[in-house]
């Protein structure tokens, strides 16, 4: 590539400063002076050097770039622009977004931290992304503003909010015309008395069966399955909208054979933006063509001519009146469903974080059971009260703590996960809630279980234990050992947990002094 030149009208700079296109070599802005000029005639000109195409750079875009910066850094910003008017440039192709990079001028320091974002004219240098983002930009203006990921269930929620209000409008407008029809008929002469009276009665009867065609096939998705009243809701009423704007310009047309007046297509217009919610692109294609559609045809009208203008005027404040009013009324629609869909996420993700926080503080982390905090829910349950009588069982590992001393706590941790493993076999198909009491102790809980059958089932946990032969050399029976302590309550009193815990921790006591690995019972 060729070293070309870029001269810089008014630049007052009296050091060199440095200009980054992206994707460019960057560029030193300094000054020079051209044979043949004076000192004074030398001072304003600078020239620009790089290796780029020549620009054509225009002093009132950077101004339009320059705002959001100006918020910030009015000063700074306000010498940039008037030290530097041209720092923008128009070609004829497609604009593209391309980020420029101003350092080491004096008015510019590194703590005002200047970085601006600047719409330029660079489609073989600038990134492809950036294009893209440009569009996608463009697109959720003009469209759905928010990610695609929202859009099916915010159309739901704008379906089920504008169902009622666009059910309850179109009777109105049903109603309307047929008191329209039925006026038409009882006027003088008749509906076909004159061309206009016939234009007026085929309009009043063709808004009628649209109206009641519109009606019919909302009653028809009604009835079938949701998914089709969801999907097929917001074609049909934008649809009947641009009919209902297209009807309110012909009655217009109308009203010009007899007067000058656009009271029909003002409030059709601004009623059809109010009452329905249309995408900004929808809203703007029919609210525009509407519009130039009217003023197409409002010359060849008898009034036309001579109230052009002030017609041309009037209906395009009231279309752009129209297209606020819907973008406003479409965007606050979507703002409040997505504020309705991040609340509801919000709260199931609180929920689920209150589940999570609830099993950790209810669950042993080493062995995965329940933990004795547990046990305060334990009353709660139905089963207490239903299924009497209610027996216990204090379980605890013999001589743990000698364990721990000779093979160490992690052999310990291990122990009490093998130990916690047997217990939750031991329990399938048993109506109860087991729980590691505290360090080497775990407390059972057995619904529906009598003092035999909770002396046999503690048995059972007893010889499990001894068979899973969790070796240990420190005891003459060369494996983990338990001690179990059973107690229950009477059929007929109310169980208490306290007096139970109380009953089966006596009789634990009891069966260590009997020399432990047996099963004890409550008397």
């Amino acid at each position: 590539m060729s070293r070309q030149t870029v001269h810089l009208k008014h630049l007052r700079v009296c050091q060199p400063f440095r200009v980054e296109f992206h994707g460019m070599p960057p560029c030193e802005i300094s000054y020079s002076r051209p044979p043949g000029l004076t000192r004074r005639q030398k001072r304003r000109p600078a020239v620009a050097s790089c290796v780029s195409r020549p620009v054509l750079l225009r002093g009132p875009i950077f101004l339009l770039y320059l705002f959001p910066c100006a918020v910030a850094t009015p000063v700074q910003c306000f010498l940039m622009y008037y030290c530097c008017p041209s720092l923008l440039c128009l070609a004829k192709s497609a604009p593209v977004s391309c980020a420029v990079k101003l350092s080491r001028a004096p008015f510019l320091h590194r703590h005002c931290g200047c970085a601006m974002i600047m719409n330029t004219l660079y489609p073989n240098n600038c990134p492809k992304w950036e294009r893209t983002m440009t569009l996608q930009k463009l697109r959720r203006w003009l469209g759905f503003p928010l990610e695609d990921r929202y859009r099916v269930h915010i159309e739901q929620d704008i379906v089920q909010s504008s169902l009622r209000p666009g059910i309850f409008s179109a009777l109105l407008i049903l109603a309307f015309q047929a008191v329209m029809m039925v006026l038409s008929l009882l006027r003088k002469g008749g509906p076909f008395a004159s061309l206009r009276r016939q234009g007026y009665w085929w309009l009043y009867v063709t808004l009628f069966s649209v109206t009641l065609l519109f009606l019919l096939l909302i009653v028809f998705l009604m009835r079938r399955r949701r998914p089709c009243l969801d999907t097929f809701f917001l074609p049909l009423q934008t649809f009947y909208t641009a009919f209902l704007c297209l009807w309110g310009t012909c009655v217009t047309l109308l009203d010009q054979f007899g007067g000058n007046s656009l009271s029909v297509f003002t409030y059709v217009t601004l009623s059809a933006a109010a009452l329905t919610v249309l995408q900004p692109w929808q809203s703007a294609l029919i609210f525009t063509g509407n519009c130039l559609f009217l003023n197409l045809l409002l010359p060849y009208t008898p009034a036309g001519p001579d109230n052009f203008y002030s017609n041309a005027v009037n209906s395009c404040f009231v279309t752009l009146g129209a297209f606020f009013i819907s973008l406003w009324f479409y965007r606050s629609k979507v703002s409040s469903c997505y504020a309705k869909i991040i609340i509801e996420q919000q709260n199931a993700d609180i929920r689920s974080m209150n589940v999570q926080l609830d099993q950790m503080a209810h669950t042993d982390e080493l062995t995965g059971m329940k933990n004795r905090r547990s046990l305060e829910r334990l009353p709660l349950d139905d089963r207490w009260n239903e299924m009497p009588p209610v027996s216990a069982m204090m379980v605890d590992i013999d001589f743990f703590k000698q364990f721990n001393d000779t093979y160490g706590h992690l052999a310990g941790d291990e122990c009490l996960q093998r130990i916690a493993a047997v217990i939750r076999q031991f329990m399938e198909g048993r109506e109860g809630v087991a729980v590691r009491f505290g360090g080497e102790e775990f407390f059972i809980c057995l619904f529906s279980c009598s003092r035999a059958q909770v002396l046999e089932a503690g048995e059972t946990l007893r010889a499990a234990v001894e068979r899973c032969g969790y070796p240990r050399g420190d005891l003459p029976q060369g494996c983990i050992t338990v001690s179990i302590g059973a107690a229950t309550t009477e059929a007929e009193n109310a169980p208490r947990l306290e007096d139970l815990l109380s009953r089966a921790d006596k009789a634990l006591y009891e069966a260590k002094h009997e020399g432990r690995n047996c099963v004890a019972a409550y008397i």
